[in-house]
Formats: C-alpha cells, sequence, structure tokens
C-alpha cells in the first residue's frame, strides 16, 4: 500500500481546523497571563495607564522610547474597564496576538 503524504483537507475541515488552532492560541496566551510579575517596558504602560486622564496616559507614551501610543490608549481604558490587574494590562496585547492569525488564514488554506 502506498502512503499518499500530500492528502487534501476537505473544504468544510479548513474553518474547524483553524478555528481550533485560534481557540489553542488563545487558551496558550492566556494561560498564567498574569503569574509573572510586569516586565521593566511593561511598567511604563502601566504608569501610563494608572493615569487620571487620558492625555496623562498620551504624554507618558510620548516620553517613552519606541512607545506605541495606541498601547498605551488601549491599556488606559482597559485599566478603566477591569481593573489594575496584571493580567489586565496584558489582556490585549495576548487578544492582538492572538486574532493576528486571522489574515493569513485564507493565504494559507489557498496554499493547499
Amino acid at each position: 500500500m502506498k502512503l499518499n503524504l500530500k492528502t487534501r483537507f476537505s473544504g468544510a475541515l479548513y474553518p474547524a481546523l483553524f478555528l481550533l488552532i485560534l481557540l489553542l492560541s488563545l487558551g496558550l496566551r492566556l494561560y498564567h497571563l498574569g503569574a509573572i510579575s510586569l516586565w521593566y517596558d511593561e511598567v511604563g504602560v502601566a504608569m501610563a495607564a494608572m493615569e487620571a486622564t487620558l492625555a496623562g496616559a498620551i504624554r507618558i507614551a510620548r516620553e517613552h522610547a519606541a512607545a506605541m501610543p495606541l498601547d498605551y490608549v488601549v491599556a488606559w481604558v482597559v485599566v478603566r474597564l477591569l481593573g489594575n490587574a496584571e493580567w489586565a494590562l496584558r489582556l490585549a496585547p495576548a487578544l492582538w496576538g492572538t486574532f493576528s492569525l486571522v489574515p493569513i488564514y485564507e493565504p494559507i488554506r489557498k496554499l493547499n
């Protein structure tokens, strides 16, 4: 019996497989999200997120080298919604990392 290593998936299996990969990626990113203390670069984001006003958060973002202002703004909003726990500060980057897989779904599906 000859083994065919280039098996093609059926069209319905691709979305299910992608959803499984997406959920696995999300689970790995969220597992122990707040277990480790903040890293040096995360402390700057936390300081901006704790500012009383959004303008204050943006001012802190401008002062940090290689800061991404949108990250600081999102962290400021997240702290208002979920509190200032370490997991809350890391939630948005974890979600961005997970959903960055979405744009590559179609090109990868077309490779097969």
